[in-house]
């Protein structure tokens, strides 16, 4: 075994040992700087609850392993949630991250409007869900109350992930399909660029469910399908990225044949003034043409 094949035994470990480890609840220092409310300022008392959303968390019969939080102790008007998709919905094996802000009036009142807090959906540019808009927005019921933070991230999770959410306002086997496509396509944002708090957790996690992934994406795609087919080795060329072994979900050739097709449509794109497209975080960036094609497929398949 060569010496570059340890190292790589050994990041693949590693990484792994990370995800298994992740916690439900941590306190982190200073929250990231692209936190959405970074610039905004309040005092809530909120550190009490702490503990209590800790517990509740590591507790198998509530939220264990559907919801992850972030807290700050430079910042504990700010809070950050990572929510996975549940099962038997459009949005299994998705990840869905939320920037929370406390004002310094929260927890005041018995009961707290769902307006007393400041909520942001990290869209990755995808609408995948009526309540959560494009923009950022959060749609909550307007009735709904709570009497604590758990209570409102219960709500945030029930709300904007379950499988009635699509389906009652939009019926149909090809929509979900669509949303599990472009829930698939934000997979590839995320592991670009995983959300700092997360990135153990994001980077395990895809890690570990890459071959249902596949196996899911097959099933539900037209493979066919150009774009569709496009997509498929994105995805393979992301997770084996991530040190997936993924070599048995394809055929060598289609490979081939897809990654040339990516060539030429990068060349088209130069032909018409486009340039080359390729993405950091949430930020796009247009590069010249250079000989480092290579180096640009990397980002973009």
């Amino acid at each position: 075994m060569m010496y570059g094949e340890i190292e790589e035994i050994e990041d693949v470990h590693q990484v792994e040992r990370k995800f298994q480890g992740f916690k439900n609840f941590d306190i982190l220092g200073d929250s990231p700087n692209y936190h959405h409310f970074y610039y905004s300022r309040g005092k809530p008392r909120i550190e009490s609850e702490w503990e209590f959303i800790f517990r509740q968390l590591h507790n198998p019969k509530n939220l264990a392993g559907s919801i992850f939080v972030r807290v700050y102790d430079r910042r504990i008007d700010l809070m950050s949630v990572m929510i996975v998709g549940r099962e038997s919905t459009p949005y299994h094996q998705g990840l869905f991250f939320f920037d929370i802000f406390f004002p310094s009036n929260y927890l005041k009142q018995p009961q707290q409007d769902k307006d007393d807090v400041a909520l942001f959906y990290r869209t990755f540019g995808f609408d995948l869900n009526p309540n959560l808009r494009k923009n950022g927005t959060v749609l909550l019921d307007k009735a709904q109350k709570y009497s604590n933070t758990l209570e409102l991230l219960s709500s945030l999770k029930d709300l904007v992930v379950n499988d009635k959410s699509y389906i009652d306002a939009q019926k149909g086997l090809k929509l979900n399909n669509r949303v599990f496509i472009q829930t698939c396509e934000a997979m590839l944002k995320m592991l670009k660029c995983p959300p700092r708090p997360f990135k153990d957790f994001v980077l395990g996690y895809f890690r570990t469910r890459a071959h249902d992934i596949l196996l899911n994406y097959k099933a539900c795609a037209d493979l066919e399908d150009k774009a569709m087919n496009s997509l498929f080795f994105k995805l393979v060329r992301a997770f084996e990225s991530n040190g997936t072994y993924c070599r048995h979900h394809y055929d060598q050739k289609q490979y081939d044949r897809a990654l040339k097709e990516e060539e030429e449509l990068l060349e088209q794109r130069y032909e018409h003034g486009y340039g080359y497209a390729y993405e950091y975080g949430d930020i796009w960036y247009s590069s010249p043409r250079m000989s480092m094609l290579n180096k640009l497929k990397t980002w973009i398949f």
